[in-house]
């Protein structure tokens, strides 16, 4: 497996613990956690070794920021868990599956 497959499923659990976090009520440390996937994403979408589509980033982005600015915290998880979780996965490659 190469470095970047290896930092998407790193970016994908920590969608999933953000997504766990939104919905536990737990939006401080759901934030900390999608800080950190930017933290990690970002220099892989920069350096062009995740093929997302800027389209689907930016939509989800804007749905993100929505969702935040009325405390729809339930449809962030959402977002984060089934939008760009598996705009990533289909990114990773043939052989990623998710797991």
């Amino acid at each position: 497996m190469s470095d970047s497959e290896n930092e998407v499923r790193a970016c994908r659990a920590l969608l999933s613990d953000a997504a766990e976090a939104f919905r536990q009520g737990r939006e401080a440390r759901g934030c900390d956690w999608l800080a950190q996937f930017n933290d990690r994403f970002l220099p892989l979408a920069t350096r062009g070794d995740i093929p997302l589509p800027m389209e689907v980033l930016a939509q989800a982005t804007r749905e993100l920021l929505a969702a935040q600015t009325r405390g729809d915290f339930l449809y962030v998880a959402d977002l984060l868990e089934y939008v760009l979780a598996p705009s990533l996965s289909a990114c990773a490659g043939p052989n990623d599956h998710g797991a």
